[in-house]
């Protein structure tokens, strides 16, 4: 099945006689029907019959016309979107994919602020850690942003060599407990993991058959899951749950991107941690782009501001608790 072949049945449709169509596309009548013949016996079905009124379409040919109608008008569309592309100046294009950091966001806004008059087209998926491996590895997207724990670090750079992917660090930072302003964790300075037991996990669901060495969630010692936990897909789900119930989980300790009320959020030292490393990933072989460049200076500024605002709020909880 061709587009040029589409064409003739809906034109066909339009003047209700094949000559006409004909004429109109500047084909033979011979040409046509020869063309519609192979559709049909290509697909199995008659679209249309010959009667001494002119042609006469069967219910699956009208059903086939919408179809064919509505392919051949968004080919349309995507032609004239790049047939101007000539014409234009160069647009700035970028596709980030990332774990929910909120410093990726500004970092992407850091970058939108940067382009110039000929505009932009960004891209922001926020997924899951595979995923974002995935992204890179198929170009969907040009830069990830991930983090690596030490329990699956072996693993992770593993899967990155077999993509042909390269980790740049960015920062180390060690895992915190994230947890609502009031929840009884708040009253410890250090958290142990023992004093995790009587409440609610709050995780991230990974796809069936997930390692989990791909966990966006700090893996603690024990590798117990808790006797009551947490587990979606879901930002706004998180959110609540955090808000609104004595739940918390393990993160890198900047803040991130499912926290619609950030104030409302606490994070609190977690003890016998080893650090996690945060950094972006790219091809082996790509020649970094000047857009890449200015997003990575972004990504290090929006990463040193972010952990200036930790600092910040943590100091101002100490002072308040004095």
């Amino acid at each position: 099945m061709t587009f040029k072949q589409l064409e003739y049945i809906v034109e066909i449709y339009n003047t209700g006689s094949m000559n006409r169509a004909a004429r109109k596309l500047y084909v033979s009548q011979t040409a046509i029907s020869s063309s519609v013949k192979l559709l049909e016996d290509e697909l199995g079905v008659k679209l249309f019959q010959r009667t001494t009124h002119g042609i006469k379409y069967t219910d699956e040919g009208i059903r086939f016309v919408s179809y064919a109608s509505s392919l051949l008008s968004e080919k349309e569309r995507i032609e004239s979107m790049y047939k101007t592309k000539g014409n234009e100046p160069n647009k700035l294009s970028f596709a980030v994919s990332s774990q929910r950091f909120l410093f990726v966001q500004d970092a992407l806004l850091r970058l939108s602020y940067n382009s110039d008059d000929a505009g932009f087209h960004i891209t922001y998926r926020e997924t899951n850690l595979q995923q974002v491996i995935e992204d890179v590895k198929s170009t969907r997207s040009d830069i990830g942003v991930i983090s690596i724990t030490r329990y699956a670090e072996q693993f992770l750079l593993h899967q990155l060599e077999r993509a042909h992917l390269l980790f740049h660090p960015l920062t180390k930072i060690y895992p915190r407990i994230f947890c609502r302003k009031g929840h009884p964790l708040t009253e410890h300075t250090l958290v142990h993991e023992e004093d995790l037991q009587p409440f609610p996990y709050l995780y991230y669901e990974l796809p069936p058959g997930t390692p989990a060495e791909f966990s966006e969630e700090y893996q603690m010692m024990s590798l117990k899951m808790p006797e009551r936990s947490f587990c979606t897909d879901s930002s706004a789900f998180a959110c609540h749950a955090f808000l609104q119930s004595d739940a918390y989980t393990i993160g890198s300790g900047l803040p991130f991107a499912h926290a619609r009320d950030m104030d409302q959020l606490v994070s609190i030292p977690f003890a016998g941690v080893d650090p996690i490393r945060i950094g972006w990933i790219d091809h082996k072989n790509n020649q970094e782009s000047q857009v890449a460049r200015m997003f990575t200076d972004c990504l290090t500024e929006a990463i040193h501001d972010s952990m200036e605002e930790q600092r910040e709020k943590e100091q101002e909880g100490r002072r308040s608790a004095l």
